[in-house]
């Protein structure tokens, strides 16, 4: 997974301008917040800082907050030491615990304080005209998830037997941004089942779930109890960065096979033809007697 910049907030302008940070926390939960444009795992934050005074030796402790509630969601620290008298350009990486995990459009603002009251403050720097605070986020990206695959019963196959109640998939990402749940769709129509989002009445959608296998338990909307009948099903693999649609796979059930009379058999639509022939004209009747391993023993009647 890569590096990347989970969020910035770092216009700026040819006006920018400085707000010293004080023992006090300086606060940028109002005019300096940062929308989520990539998902991912927050692992350091970035701020532009400057030192006009004489080089301090004290730290600077930073919190990560969620703005929607305000919830810590990671917290950091650095020695003032690293930053240089008169660097007014410089970007400060301070690592962070608590490996959030942020998503696309989740709003975040930033704290941050010196531990003592000691000497001239550090600054934080903002833009004059907007004054907004300038500073980024940055982690390990979370990407889409892959399609699903390796359905079972295999997509498009025949002959399924009536009992297939359960079906399974395996997730399409082998390394990294592996779905960390699936949304299970499953009817008896194509289009529909293809079409339907996690807001369906109709029971097309099943539900979510972490498991990569799936019961059917009612005999509605193409559950695998009839016979000749085609079953459509679809898997979304969801995780941190998203939803990633499934494709719409499918099955079709057994034929229904009775035993038929000597001279009779069943056309593609399974309607028997044929003129019964047996002893004398009659129909032969035969009688199951035992039924062992592969074979079947019967006696006419």
């Amino acid at each position: 997974m890569a590096v990347v910049a989970l969020g910035v907030h770092n216009t700026g302008d040819s006006t920018e301008a400085y707000i010293n940070v004080a023992p006090n926390w300086t606060d940028a939960n109002i005019d300096g917040k940062i929308v989520v444009t990539t998902a991912g795992t927050v692992t350091s934050v970035k701020m532009k800082l400057s030192q006009n005074s004489i080089t301090q030796s004290d730290t600077m402790t930073v919190q990560l907050r969620d703005k929607s509630d305000g919830s810590l969601l990671a917290t950091g620290s650095f020695d003032l030491t690293d930053i240089p008298r008169g660097d007014p350009e410089a970007w400060y990486t301070i690592t962070v615990t608590g490996s959030p995990v942020v998503v696309i459009d989740d709003e975040l603002y930033l704290r941050a304080q010196r531990d003592t009251g000691v000497g001239i403050a550090p600054a934080w720097r903002k833009e004059a005209g907007n004054f907004t605070f300038m500073w980024e986020v940055w982690g390990d990206e979370v990407s889409l998830p892959e399609q699903p695959k390796t359905p079972a019963p295999g997509n498009a196959v025949t002959n399924v037997t009536l009992g297939q109640a359960t079906i399974s998939w395996e997730d399409g990402t082998l390394n990294g941004n592996e779905a960390t749940s699936y949304d299970v769709y499953y009817g008896d129509n194509a289009t529909a089942v293809a079409a339907a989002d996690n807001t369906d009445v109709t029971g097309i959608y099943r539900g979510n779930q972490v498991e990569t296998s799936f019961t059917i338990t009612d005999v509605t909307l193409g559950s695998p109890f009839d016979y000749l009948t085609a079953r459509y099903w679809r898997i979304d693999a969801i995780n941190d960065a998203g939803t990633t649609t499934g494709i719409a796979w499918s099955f079709v059930c057994m034929a229904f096979a009775p035993p038929l009379p000597t001279g009779v058999t069943l056309n593609a639509a399974g309607e028997p033809i044929g003129t019964p022939t047996g002893e004398s004209g009659m129909l032969t009747v035969r009688r199951l007697i035992a039924a062992t391993k592969n074979k079947i023993y019967y006696e006419n009647v």
